[in-house]
């Protein structure tokens, strides 16, 4: 390794495994520093230097939401994305500042982006102590395998597309999974199959509406593990996932950071992939728990009916086609609500269509939560008018039970 980075990655010398994970997450920062600069550099980015670390999947951007989210969580939703917005673009152009004084100096660059997020946080941490006890990991785990279902905590726009693509309803409902470093585990991923066995059990148990099982991982680039876990890869997220730069022990894989820098890319790409809940359960589900399962699907009934769930997915589709217009007019607006009839049937219904239309028509550049924030009163009354309207109506059971035999 260089010795230009190789003075800037120390050994792991922590023997626990919380202090080990804090001094490995600050040594990949050091890293993740020297590589935004590098990109930064290259591509003359336009985003700011803190765009650049979080697009290649650095914790700062993060913890600087966690900071906002502690001292405004009490703000309303449409307030709280305006002012988050502020507040990192203000942090953005600090970051900006403190790039262009040390840019000649990487020891000095670190030095001064880590002290002024550690400032930050400690600031908070006086007024905030709960700031210390903020935990993203989810709250369900099988030895290193972390999963969520969709229904608790929803799947991006992308993923939703990507499944989409893939035959699935916006309906649909999945599990998500994360596997952890393996360095937290003594037998580090050695029991993956074990642990999947694990979760087949609890989805047929818990969560049998569930129809695939998704991950995001660079494990999916990897040959081996994918021949072991056989999920369908559907693309790449084009982040990138560090994980593949720590090994067993907890130490940081120098050669491949060393890649890292010298090809402009991670060795192995983060995958986005699926399995189908019965080719999952076919793999992984212990033999003497095979058989006739009871799963779930939509009942056909509640599928044709169009209530508020639908209606608040519509809505997200809007938002979405609606940044993505280029030239945000009268014709483009209507052009979405076209594409989504029985949304615009009931903003029609409820009168306020032809008043949506006024608003989002020639707003030009204008971010989706300032319009928001500009006309508080109307939307607070059609979030209302929309509440009453579906509490009206009386759906259908939204699952009915299907006998599936797993073999």
């Amino acid at each position: 390794m260089s010795e230009k980075l190789e003075q800037f990655i120390s050994p792991i010398e922590a023997e626990n495994v919380e202090d080990r994970a804090k001094q490995l997450e600050e040594e990949l920062s050091n890293v993740q520093i020297l590589y935004a600069k590098k990109i930064f550099e290259s591509n003359n980015s336009k985003e700011g230097f803190l765009g650049v670390l979080d697009k290649i999947g650095s914790n700062i951007s993060g913890k600087l939401k966690d900071i906002f989210y502690i001292q405004n969580k009490d703000l309303d939703r449409r307030t709280y994305r305006i002012e988050e917005d502020k507040f990192l673009k203000e942090c953005s152009s600090k970051i900006d500042e403190i790039y262009l004084l040390n840019k000649n100096d990487d020891s000095n660059l670190i030095v001064s982006i880590a002290g002024y997020l550690n400032k930050m946080e400690d600031d908070t941490l006086k007024e905030f102590p709960e700031y210390g006890k903020i935990n993203h990991e989810p709250k369900n785990k099988i030895g290193l395998l972390k999963y969520v279902s969709t229904e608790d905590d929803g799947l991006n726009a992308e993923m939703r597309d990507g499944m989409n693509k893939e035959g699935f309803k916006n309906t649909d409902q999945f599990i998500m999974l994360h596997l952890d470093s393996a360095f937290k585990n003594e037998n580090g991923i050695k029991d993956a199959r074990k642990w999947l066995g694990e979760l087949a059990e609890i989805i047929i148990d818990q969560y049998p509406q569930i129809k695939a099982v998704i991950g995001s991982s660079w494990l999916f680039d990897h040959r081996s593990v994918q021949r072991l876990l056989g999920f369908k890869n559907m693309y790449d997220d084009g982040g990138i996932n560090w994980n593949q730069f720590v090994d067993e022990d907890g130490q940081i894989k120098k050669n491949s950071i060393e890649k890292l820098f010298e090809d402009g890319k991670p060795p192995y790409k983060n995958l986005v992939a699926y399995d189908s809940i019965i080719s999952f359960l076919r793999k992984f589900l212990p033999k003497d728990k095979k058989g006739w399962i009871d799963l779930k699907d939509v009942n056909p009934e509640w599928e044709k009916c169009y209530g508020e769930e639908k209606f608040n997915e519509d809505a997200k589709i809007f938002k979405r086609e609606f940044k993505n217009l280029k030239e945000k007019t009268k014709e483009g607006v209507e052009n979405i609500f076209n594409n989504l009839p029985r949304f615009k049937d009931v903003c029609q219904k409820l009168n306020f269509y032809d008043e949506l239309i006024e608003i989002f028509k020639n707003i030009g550049e204008q971010d989706l939560s300032i319009i928001f924030n500009n006309n508080k009163d109307f939307f607070k009354q059609t979030e209302e008018g929309v509440k009453e309207y579906f509490s009206k109506i009386v759906l259908p059971e939204k699952f009915i039970t299907n006998k599936v035999l797993i073999n």
